[in-house]
């Protein structure tokens, strides 16, 4: 073989050699290649597969809390869904899995949606979404189907059970036929003041333009500031624009540029501030939606499936004031000597007060309006189920006699013959020798042009609304102004004056007195204000020792005699789902009464641990008893009058509250009265720091 023939050969066999090295080498970089290019797209699309998965667990657990706990696998009565199958299409909406019966069977392992319980969190509910992804790129490389889980969980903190344990709320006008052995179906009925009371309050508003310092601050205008961080000084130097002589600073009058009219009705941010204090938005009744003082006190009613129908009673529904003494409806300014007129801000009502109240501006129709509720948050989904007007009446003696009616059987209607309705502001008064616009209150029979208006019910239970179907309900209730315009007076659907209590009461079945009537059942009949609520406090302090089985004795933390006689007032049960949260419990315009009075905040049987009083000052924080509270009215003076008194509260993680229904509940917290005897308009309001719906994981 010549030489170069022996070159040539050695040449192609190097040539081959380098060739399958290239093979190899290109083999090894293209499986690393594929590796990365799998990880870099397979890697993504399992991300994005994940995030979407995620994002869909979230949705459905957020949508299927608000079921929990009585409705996780059964229909809420008037509703459609459960917790199984509200959080399902909420998941099925985002792309996963199919919708669920309300029914069904939802908490699998082996589910591509598993919905559960949470063992221990009864307010709790978990979604698992399970999804098998089929990799393009790693599948070349022999790498499985990548099986991925995400599970989410929400919270839904319960609507607090405010001011009531049973199915009464306000109700001091039934009496336990024994002290000793109190039994809310063994009951009678009693006057306000009585021992041995349901409770030791009545529900109670004022007139739309009662002046907000009188207790109730929803009513349509603020007068001064209401969020002071210090009470006011000690005099009485100001004036507010009624003409009322107070020791509460008040904005300026029309006369200087800060017109108090501008701090009516809800705030408009830039334009005009408002009261600050409204109910929150949509908690309207029928008569005050669209109108510019909206909202409503609310009520929580619900009725178990053991309970086929139900009646919903109130005492007391009619605005009739008989007098300025009157324990339930009045006039809060009594005497025309003080410099007291009747004139809201808006130049409505009476300028010249010449010692009647028989003109429209005083009073105020009171609308009940009853919701058939489906979602705890969404009141643009309540159905409503009824209303009736209840429109007031004059019952004090000297109007009833000047108009022709018996005073000792009658009232008198100021609205008998509409806005211009004859009367002493509004002369001449017709009286010939014939009554008008009188009614007789034993027979309940109008007088002339009383037309078809329902009647009064005065100081005695009336039913005013049958329930057909279990279910949640919320009775909203409101005071409307009448409409008048003469050439003394004017007034509009943000007038009327006056304070109105009245008591609730939600019975099974249609019984013919709510008198000692039962909550129907474990679980029973529920009532129970909602959001915030509004009361007229006249219990008698004591110094009674502690008693588990007595509510009006839990709020001291002793277990000796007290040395300052005291009584607990029921203000709201907060549940085990609160515990590690932070609250505020407000007080508006605490206080009122004689002599020397001391008002807190104290968990019953536990006292005032965890309780301050931001912005209080330290010389208003005074012991007692074990208790923690704030010196409040001065021998007569109150300090507080028209301002919110803060008690905040952080729950510890270990707290626990069963709010089951019954006296011997826990989770109830009270107001603390010391001192002398309260008789305190006092508003209540609480706020929960962070939404009460949220995602734990």
């Amino acid at each position: 073989m010549s030489e170069n023939h022996r070159r040539h050969k050695g040449k192609s066999r190097t040539r081959r050699g380098q060739r399958g090295q290239t093979l190899v080498i290109f083999a090894l970089s293209f499986t690393v290649l594929l590796g990365l290019a799998g990880l870099a797209i397979d890697s993504a699309r399992a991300y994005d597969l994940y995030a979407r998965m995620q994002r869909a667990a979230e949705a459905g657990a957020l949508a299927g809390v608000l079921y929990m706990p009585a409705y996780y696998n059964s229909l809420r009565p008037g509703d459609t869904d459960s917790a199984i199958s509200r959080a399902s299409k909420e998941v099925v909406k985002n792309g996963f899995g199919t919708v669920l019966a309300p029914t069904a069977s939802a908490c699998s392992s082996a589910a591509e949606v598993s919905i559960c319980a949470i063992t221990g969190k009864s307010d709790d509910l978990a979604v698992t979404i399970r999804e098998s992804l089929d990799l393009v790129l790693l599948s070349g490389l022999g790498v499985q189907p990548v099986n991925l889980s995400v599970t989410s969980q929400a919270e839904y903190l319960p609507p607090l059970q405010i001011g009531s344990r049973l199915n009464y709320f306000g109700d001091q006008v039934e009496c336990f036929k024994s002290t000793t052995d109190p039994d809310p179906t063994q009951t009678t009925m009693c006057t306000p003041g009585s021992a041995g009371t349901l409770q030791s309050f009545v529900a109670s508003f004022n007139g739309p333009d009662e002046l907000k310092e009188n207790g109730d601050p929803y009513v349509y205008c603020e007068e001064g500031p209401s969020y002071s961080q210090t009470p006011d000084g000690g005099s009485f130097a100001y004036t507010a624009y009624n003409g009322d002589v107070t020791n509460h600073p008040t904005y300026p009058q029309a006369s200087v540029p800060a017109n108090i009219s501008t701090h009516c009705g809800p705030p408009n941010p830039g334009v005009t501030p408002g009261n600050p204090d409204q109910q929150p938005p949509l908690y309207t009744g029928e008569a005050t939606k669209n109108t510019a003082h909206p909202g409503a006190y609310n009520y929580y009613i619900n009725v178990p499936s053991s309970v086929n129908k139900a009646s919903i009673w109130v005492y007391n529904p009619s605005f009739i004031p008989s007098g300025t003494g009157s324990t339930f409806d009045h006039f809060n300014n009594t005497s025309p000597d003080c410099g007291c007129y009747f004139i809201g801000p808006n130049d409505t009502g009476i300028a010249h007060f010449n010692g009647s109240y028989d003109a429209p501006p005083f009073y105020f129709n009171i609308t009940y309006s009853l919701y058939n509720v489906t979602s705890f948050f969404d009141r643009t989904s309540d159905s409503l189920v009824g209303t009736q007007v209840y429109p007031p009446y004059d019952a004090d003696s000297s109007d009833v006699s000047q108009h022709g009616c018996d005073a000792s059987t009658q009232v008198y209607y100021p609205y008998w013959n509409g806005s211009t309705t004859q009367n002493s502001y509004n002369p001449p008064i017709v009286f010939n020798g014939t009554s008008s616009g009188c009614l007789t209150l034993n027979t309940n029979t109008p007088g002339t042009g009383y037309g078809g208006n329902n009647p009064p019910c005065w100081q005695q239970w009336c039913a005013i609304f049958t329930i057909q179907s279990p279910g949640t309900y919320r009775l909203a209730i409101e005071a409307t102004g009448l409409v008048s315009q003469t050439a003394t007076y004017t007034s509009n659907l943000q007038s009327g004056y006056g304070s109105h209590s009245y008591a609730l009461k939600v019975c099974p079945g249609t019984p013919g007195t709510p008198i000692g009537c039962s909550d129907g059942g474990n679980p029973g009949i529920q009532l129970s204000a909602w959001n915030n609520m509004n009361v007229f406090f006249s219990a008698n302090v004591g110094t009674p020792l502690p008693n588990p089985a007595d509510p009006s004795t839990t709020c001291i933390n002793i277990q000796s005699a007290p040395s300052t006689a005291y009584t607990c007032l029921d203000l709201v049960c907060i549940p085990t789902a609160y515990a590690g949260r932070s609250l505020a419990i407000q007080f508006f315009d605490p206080g009122d009464g004689g002599g020397n009075l001391y008002v807190g905040l104290a968990r019953a049987g536990v006292g005032t641990t965890n309780v301050t009083y931001p912005g209080v000052p330290n010389a208003n924080i005074i012991s007692i008893d074990g208790d923690t509270l704030v010196h409040a009215n001065f021998g007569g003076y109150n300090a507080f009058n028209g301002l919110w008194v803060t008690a905040a509260v952080t729950l510890p993680p270990s707290y626990t509250g069963d709010c089951t229904p019954g006296h011997s509940q826990t989770g109830w917290w009270q107001m603390v009265y010391a001192g002398n005897d309260p008789h305190d308009d006092v508003g209540v309001s609480f706020s929960l720091t962070g939404s009460p719906v949220h995602l734990l994981a």
